[in-house]
């Protein structure tokens, strides 16, 4: 095995800004100039910390350092993937990999630079048009996934890929695809009094209503579909020839068809149907309208392309080469194991181990004007400080994230507000930091610290595409013997009968008592386009 990445052996809380020095400013833009005494300069000090600005706050004292959380310090972590840091030259790439192995280029195929990511999603937003409106959706939503009442995103989440999954693929059925890097949506479709109406569910637990698509059903046009939910990701293609955006809605699972919940069943099962019930009969209606009637559609509708667990190489080599969207990994999802609404174990996020990210709280600290230390500097470079989702219990400090003098001035030049957003972070093994990745707008919070502990431990015992591929020989042939042993016995041998005897009783199906019935095709996902 590869020598593990290292991280700090703990993140050392001294490096936290003292509380007397340095001051957050949650909610707020960050003006060029000093702000005025109104803004920061309120009458009296209702804390006792010396500050005087009900929006400004002292910083919180260092939360206590989990008792697990300890990283061991023997190889260094992964570089970072930042468009700041760009990745290290392919010659070096295979000092990652273990002996025997060495860098493939063909795993490694470049990235498109500047694909589009959306920032929003289509349609109109429920809740501000009618909000009576978007709880009865969300309440109905949950009844249909049968997890009630309005209290979460019911679409499932992946976990991280570590060297331990090696063997999870090995003893059981999965299927792999791309990782498409846009935003994760549900799709509720219900009929009403006046026709079918669609839906878009992010992980905000933002409802979107679009226009102008039709869901028929399968036994015909005049029917729709209703009380359905697809699984899917919305992404932004753009036409490597002509530069044109194509809005593309992937679907890649069925929760919910007609009322029917099918979340026990597996996703050989799920899959099947979303092709054949959903999006078949989409398509083929699709080409009954006219072109004026499509050019009104918010997105185009097609099913995400799958291979079977051992097809790995197919995915890099054939896959991403083609896509017209950006894609940072690889999603491995258990052929065999029901839906499972929130973390699901049996989903596997795939990345390199130097592109593993994680999702924080950012919050800013600021530093105080040297001669009025009662008073933050806002011209001044704050701290950027990056706390973890704690649950119920809040975001709690983790780490500092480093930005460069050049981007913290961009930040600054467009007024955006930065604290409290959900920021993407990678590490960079160089600086022996996090570096930022990017925002994401599309999440209320960061990662849960249990997702955290194993994101870094993808880090540290990550599998590179290298290895990814030179198991899947093994996957297969696991596969292919767990296959062998569900297959049904061969018949018997053919007796030895007297030649006079030639006449026998009719098969009540139509088939002689003698002839050899053809068994059944072994259970897989063959039929659905996926190669064995």
């Amino acid at each position: 095995m590869a020598e593990s990445p290292k991280l700090p052996a703990s993140y050392a809380y001294q490096d936290e800004p003292e509380p007397d020095s340095h001051f957050t400013l949650p909610a707020t833009s960050y003006p060029p100039e000093h702000p005025q005494p109104d803004e920061a300069n309120s009458a009296g000090d209702t804390n006792g910390s010396g500050l005087v600005s009900p929006r400004v706050q002292p910083a919180d004292e260092p939360q206590p350092q989990p008792d697990s959380f300890s990283l061991p310090a023997t190889a260094p972590p992964p570089p970072s993937h930042t468009p700041h840091h760009p990745p290290p030259p392919s010659s070096s790439s295979s000092s990652h990999l273990p002996p025997g192995l060495s860098y493939n280029p063909a795993l490694h195929p470049p990235k498109r630079e500047g694909l589009p990511v959306p920032d929003h999603l289509p349609g109109d937003l429920v809740i501000q048009v009618d909000p009576e409106k978007h709880w009865t959706l969300r309440r109905h939503l949950g009844d249909l996934c049968g997890i009630g009442g309005t209290a979460r995103f019911p679409g499932s989440q992946p976990v991280s890929f570590d060297y331990d999954s090696l063997a999870l693929l090995e003893k059981e059925d999965f299927w792999v695809c791309e990782k498409s890097d846009g935003v994760r949506v549900l799709v509720m479709i219900v009929a009403t009094g006046f026709g079918q109406e669609v839906y878009l569910i992010d992980r905000k637990d933002q409802i979107y209503q679009v226009y102008w698509l039709t869901f028929p059903h399968q036994d015909g046009p005049e029917y729709n579909h209703s009380n359905t939910v697809l699984d899917g990701e919305f992404v932004i293609d753009v036409d490597p020839h002509t530069g044109a955006h194509i809005p593309r809605l992937l679907l890649f699972d069925l929760l919910v068809l007609d009322s029917e919940n099918l979340m026990s069943r597996p996703l050989l099962k799920r899959y099947g149907r979303l092709q054949q019930f959903v999006v078949e009969p989409y398509k083929k209606h699709q080409k009954t309208l006219p072109p004026d009637v499509i050019a009104q559609q918010p997105f185009e509708v097609v099913c995400k392309k799958q291979e079977l667990s051992y097809g790995i190489e197919a995915v890099f080599r054939d896959h991403v080469p083609s896509l017209m969207h950006g894609s940072d990994g690889l999603i491995f999802t258990s052929a065999e194991a029901p839906y499972t609404p929130g973390t699901d174990p049996k989903i596997l996020k795939w990345k390199p181990p130097s592109e593993n990210s994680i999702d924080f709280i950012l919050q800013l600290k600021f530093p105080a004007i040297p001669d009025v230390p009662t008073e933050p500097d806002f011209c001044a470079k704050p701290v950027f400080m990056l706390l973890m989702n704690h649950g119920h219990e809040g975001n709690h400090f983790f780490d500092t994230m480093e930005v460069d003098d050049a981007t913290w001035e961009e930040w600054k030049a467009s007024g955006e507000q930065y604290d409290d957003r959900v920021v993407e972070v990678v590490w960079d093994k160089t600086r022996e930091t996090w570096k930022f990745l990017r925002f994401r707008d599309d999440k209320f919070e960061g990662n849960y610290k249990s997702v955290v502990y194993s994101i870094i431990k993808s880090i540290q015992h990550g599998v590179e595409a290298e290895q990814l591929v030179a198991h899947a020989g093994r996957i297969r042939k696991a596969w292919k013997a767990r296959a062998a042993a569900k297959a049904p016995p061969p018949p018997p041998p053919r007796a030895q009968h007297d030649p006079s005897h030639q006449h026998h009783a009719p098969h009540p199906h139509g088939h002689s008592n003698g002839s050899h019935l053809a068994p059944p095709p072994v259970q897989g996902a063959g039929g659905y386009g996926l190669k064995r």
